[in-house]
């Protein structure tokens, strides 16, 4: 029993996976509250705040939850824990790996930075695949930082990742503005040209309260695509987005 364990956790659906080299697989959804990070272009904000009361569940509640999914859709075969943070909570995250990773293909999303910090053996010899999006923008990090320590960071996180031979892709938002920054931090930590089949480009999400916003995304698409052609890297949907724009709770799946 787990009752003295407490985990804040902002929901546990079924849906798919919306981005990445998984897209379109049937995914039992976890998703943390709690964030490192304040990103101005983060579509779940509503999960920045670790503490609050009507979120926080015991270990076994939260266990018991999976398994309700579990039972009801017998055939899915992945778990995507997100977030928020996932690594945030290292003690929740170790606990779900521990319970489930024999069972499930497990993706943890994470936006990468000073998660080298993090016990890596959790990781290692297990169905997991870290899918990392970079935030390259100081405006981001709510504390003193600079892009050297980011990229520092970031590229101890690719050493850590070698070392335990664990599965990553990097999942970067492309907008125009950031072209520049997002070609460095390529550059950067592909060192040893080895790595360019783990990066794909997202499209930037309008904001959903946006009048024009499906005209504006459909741009955003086209412009990622563009720089896909130009530089050769893998274009990610947002079905997501495409489904479900600013439903949090992505109703038409919970039943």
């Amino acid at each position: 029993m787990h009752e003295t364990n407490i985990g804040y956790i902002n929901q546990i659906i079924t849906t798919v996976q919306g981005e990445g080299n998984y897209v379109g697989y049937p995914v039992i959804l976890i998703r943390f509250n709690g964030c490192n990070l304040h990103c101005s272009m983060c579509d779940s904000k509503y999960t920045w705040t670790s503490n609050n009361k009507t979120n926080y569940l015991s270990f076994d509640e939260i266990e018991t939850r999976i398994n309700n999914h579990i039972t009801q859709y017998p055939n899915i075969k992945h778990i995507m824990i997100t977030g928020g943070e996932p690594f945030y909570q290292p003690e929740l995250l170790t606990f779900i790996i521990a319970r489930y990773y024999k069972l499930f293909h497990i993706q943890i999303e994470t936006n990468g930075y000073k998660i080298h910090k993090f016990n890596f053996e959790v990781l290692q010899n297990k169905n997991i695949q870290l899918n990392i999006s970079p935030k390259l923008e100081l405006n981001s990090y709510s504390f003193n930082t600079n892009i050297d320590s980011i990229l520092t960071s970031f590229y101890k996180l690719y050493i850590k990742l070698k070392d335990y031979n664990i599965p990553y892709i990097f999942k970067i938002v492309y907008c125009k503005e950031w072209e520049k920054d997002i070609l460095s931090f390529y550059r950067f930590i592909n060192i040893n040209n080895d790595m360019f089949s783990n990066f794909w480009m997202m499209p930037l999400t309008p904001d959903y309260s946006d009048e024009e916003f499906n005209v504006k995304y459909k741009q955003s698409c086209f412009n990622t695509i563009t720089f896909c052609k130009q530089y050769g890297f893998k274009y990610s949907p947002r079905i997501h987005v495409d489904l479900f724009k600013n439903d949090k709770w992505e109703n038409c799946l919970r039943k």
